[in-house]
């Protein structure tokens, strides 16, 4: 089993490591803030600014604890 990291820069350099592929060491300078933000309100945009509740069919057990919305569409497999 390896060793477990002691702090944050042995972590990335045990991610880098092991998985190079995830870890993406390209930097875009703040002229690419404007259209990432321009593309962030085009996707909320599309999104419902309320979610539908309704009967979920699931256990009443969980149904007594569920605090959150959880769209019956959610759980249609």
């Amino acid at each position: 089993m390896a060793a477990v990291p002691a702090g944050l820069p042995d972590l990335r350099h045990a991610v880098t490591a092991d998985f190079p592929s995830i870890v993406d060491s390209s930097h875009g300078g703040e002229d690419v803030l404007a259209a990432q933000l321009h593309a962030a309100r085009r996707i909320l945009a599309t999104h419902p600014d309320t979610v539908p509740d309704g009967p979920t069919g699931l256990d009443a057990r969980f149904e007594a604890l569920r605090w959150f919305p959880l769209p019956p569409s959610c759980l249609t497999p």
